[in-house]
């Protein structure tokens, strides 16, 4: 494989990888009707902080969120299954499948107000990427007590 066609390939994959992190977190963030200002604060500091995210541009990706939430207020549920293949594409990948997941719970806690259509939307991304909703949130939960720990 040539330098030029490996490059390629690499800026697709993070195009991709770009895309379904937008995906997850319009999908959450909207998931209980509304976007609320720290469900986006706390996407973008994952996006800055968590090192699954570095080869992201946080604004590239907080462009795309935009738009993913605007096709969900507009389309409602016709645009999740759009959305949903955006995500599906890393089944398989636990690395980032897991790492979307973190985000995801990420989004659904930052309000501390966990409602219902969020915890059914966290289970069926989930679901989506073949992983144990209970394991991602311990997980998750372990990792945000170590970043509170480092003062991130």
């Amino acid at each position: 494989m040539s330098p030029s066609t490996s490059k390629t390939g690499s800026t697709r994959q993070n195009q991709d990888f770009m895309e379904a992190v937008a995906a997850v977190c319009a999908l959450m963030a909207i998931a209980d009707d509304t976007a609320q200002a720290c469900e986006r604060s706390s996407i973008n500091a994952a996006i800055s902080t968590d090192p699954a995210f570095a080869e992201l541009d946080a604004e590239t990706v907080g462009a795309q969120l935009n738009d993913f939430i605007a096709q969900l207020e507009a389309e409602g549920a016709d645009a999740k299954p759009k959305l949903s293949q955006r995500v599906w594409r890393y089944v398989g990948d636990e690395r980032r499948a897991r790492a979307l997941m973190r985000l995801a719970h990420r989004i659904m806690i930052a309000d501390h107000d966990v409602n219902e259509a969020e915890t059914k939307e966290f289970q069926r991304l989930c679901r989506i990427l073949d992983l144990d909703p209970e394991f991602v949130t311990q997980a998750s939960g372990a990792g945000l007590a170590q970043a509170r720990d480092l003062g991130v």
